[in-house]
């Protein structure tokens, strides 16, 4: 996959990995391209590719789902340049205290969500000081297993 496979412009790229293991997308494609809407479900970043989402500057929804990566406040960082983003989804992936507060100096955001687990009373603050929404997203439940009946 090239750059030249996509068009210049796109409304949404939506790529989902419900496979196992995990893998990485080519994100380097994306640079220069205009796109406002990104999800990812299932995938792996790096850093590397945190600066390739932080050049999208047309960006206004980006959604990194069911990620094995762990982000701190230096990918965070790299989102920074997105004046044009709204809403922010990393439900299902772990954050790092200092990836929280980044996310609390992002003034254009309308709407973040992240797992209920993550959001700590200083990250509802900032936000609140901020002027967007947080939303909970709780983690699966796991499927309750029935187990024969035993005589004792």
């Amino acid at each position: 996959l090239s750059g030249s496979d996509l068009p210049q412009s796109l409304e949404l790229l939506a790529i989902s990995n419900p496979a196992k293991p995990f893998v990485l997308f080519p994100t380097k494609i994306l640079a220069g391209k205009s796109l406002k809407q990104l999800n990812f479900v299932g995938l792996d970043f790096t850093r590397q590719d945190f600066k390739h989402f932080g050049q999208i500057k047309t960006l206004e929804d980006l959604e990194i789902s069911n990620s094995r990566a762990i982000m701190t406040g230096a990918e965070i960082r790299e989102l920074a340049n997105l004046k044009q983003l709204k809403r922010l989804t990393l439900s299902r992936s772990q954050l790092t205290s200092d990836a929280e507060k980044e996310l609390a100096k992002f003034k254009q955001l309308k709407s973040l969500t992240v797992s209920s687990k993550q959001i700590t009373s200083e990250l509802y603050a900032s936000a609140r000081k901020a002027g967007f929404s947080i939303t909970k997203e709780d983690e699966p439940k796991p499927e309750p297993v029935q187990l024969p009946a035993m005589n004792f």
